[in-house]
């Protein structure tokens, strides 16, 4: 039997070393470097390494991201390496009005490798999750306003109220309608005539119509008074 000092680990970079062990599948480290030990026979040690895994979430700025996890991976050095890695249970899928979740993703346009909450997952290098959402169809309004007879006024022809349906997030055009003596007024300071469809149905298109304006002229052949003044009447 002889005895031998433990030397110190190698550096290996983005780990701290821990310790060494006699199996290559025990990520302990017990016998640390400047211990001395007596041996017997040929032995074999492999060096443990540590270092922090941590697990965050991206939800790309719509809602608040969930919240991450931090925790230790182990590293046990032999001919090549094996790993000890920490298991990371993926948050709750988060809601967002007028789209439904489709995973966890290493990507953030849904192009890498795709995780679905609540799974356990085992990670070797910090990792940033991404949110993935597919639109659904969301309800928007489209209200179409008719020029009162006098005034400035307009009143929103209520039977002909829209009800659509498109999928969140796209962008919709309202169709004018065809009213006998109205035609579109397309300057209208209100006019909305598309919009992005809101997750949350807000969206309301608004098009209005113009009365058409009929001109009278009097002409009748008199000396004396002239004719009545012309006049300008709406349909």
């Amino acid at each position: 039997s002889g005895n031998v000092k433990v030397p110190e680990l190698a550096v290996m970079e983005g780990w701290e070393p821990v310790g060494w062990e006699l199996s290559e599948d025990s990520y302990d480290g017990e016998t640390l470097a400047g211990a001395e030990v007596t041996l017997e026979r040929d032995t074999s040690y492999y060096g443990v390494y540590r270092k922090s895994v941590a697990v965050s979430y991206d939800c790309r700025g719509v809602i608040k991201d969930s919240e991450g996890e931090e925790k230790e991976c182990r590293a046990n050095v032999h001919q090549e390496a094996s790993y000890a890695m920490p298991g990371f249970t993926l948050a709750k899928a988060p809601a967002m009005p007028g789209y439904q979740f489709k995973g966890w993703n290493t990507e953030a346009d849904g192009s890498g490798k795709s995780f679905q909450p609540g799974s356990t997952q085992k990670f070797l290098e910090d990792t940033t999750l991404y949110a993935v959402w597919e639109p659904l169809e969301v309800a928007y309004t489209v209200e179409h306003y008719r020029q009162d007879l006098e005034g400035e006024g307009y009143t929103l022809a209520e039977e002909d109220t829209q009800t659509l349906l498109a999928l969140a997030g796209t962008t919709v055009s309202a169709q004018p309608k065809t009213y006998v003596g109205f035609a579109e007024n397309t300057g209208h300071a209100l006019r909305r005539s598309t919009g992005k469809v809101e997750a949350d149905g807000s969206l309301v298109l608004k098009l209005f119509y113009d009365r058409d304006v009929y001109h009278v002229g009097f002409h009748f052949y008199v000396v004396e008074g002239g004719p009545p003044r012309s006049q300008s009447v709406r349909y």
